[in-house]
């Protein structure tokens, strides 16, 4: 069973953020292959005079097999941030999208509208974004955990406007903090 990513949008406002398990992705023409699918709605939900959209995302960070969107933002342009983790076909990746008012992916941020980031504790095992936030120039913080071999650690990402990571901001674009509490066993990040 394939879990994937829906967004529900209404005129670039996101209406809900759920998580549909789909037996065959091959029901919204998605197949096997990295997808997205965006479907103008034969009805107006908010009725504000058009048709609503629903865009379904699949495969973002290649694994075929499962995605989460956790966090979502939406910007003063309508543009839409969601972070989570998706399979990569032996654990999980943190990704970033940026859609796009009528729901198709940004493809001028990152690579075609994502971006995909894996080892950031070190430990190459998953990757989890819990939480993201877009400051007032663009640039995009997000926080959740990272596996460094033994455990998980917290970190912060910062990333341009361009889904560039940002290398200015910490070490590399990234601060990892491990045993905050001097446990040493799991830190998560989130608001």
């Amino acid at each position: 069973m394939k879990r994937t990513l829906l967004l529900l949008t209404l005129k670039g406002i996101i209406l809900s953020l759920v998580m549909v398990f789909i037996v065959s992705c091959n029901l919204f023409g998605i197949g096997g292959g990295s997808g997205i699918k965006t479907i103008l709605l034969n009805r107006d939900i908010d009725q504000d005079g058009d048709n609503d959209v629903v865009s379904i995302f699949h495969n973002i960070a290649g694994g075929n097999n499962w995605e989460y969107g956790i966090s979502i933002y939406v910007d003063s342009n309508g543009k839409v941030y969601v972070t989570g983790y998706s399979s990569n076909g032996s654990n999980e990746d943190m990704y970033v999208i940026k859609i796009n008012s009528d729901g198709s992916l940004d493809n001028l941020f990152g690579a075609n509208g994502k971006v995909v980031l894996n080892n950031i504790a070190g430990g190459n095992g998953g990757d989890y974004g819990n939480s993201l936030y877009v400051d007032r120039s663009g640039k995009i913080y997000v926080t959740g955990s990272s596996s460094n071999g033994r455990d998980y650690d917290m970190y912060v990402i910062r990333i341009n406007s361009d889904g560039s990571v940002d290398n200015t901001f910490g070490t590399n674009g990234k601060v990892v903090f491990n045993s905050i509490a001097e446990g040493n066993y799991l830190d998560f990040g989130k608001s």
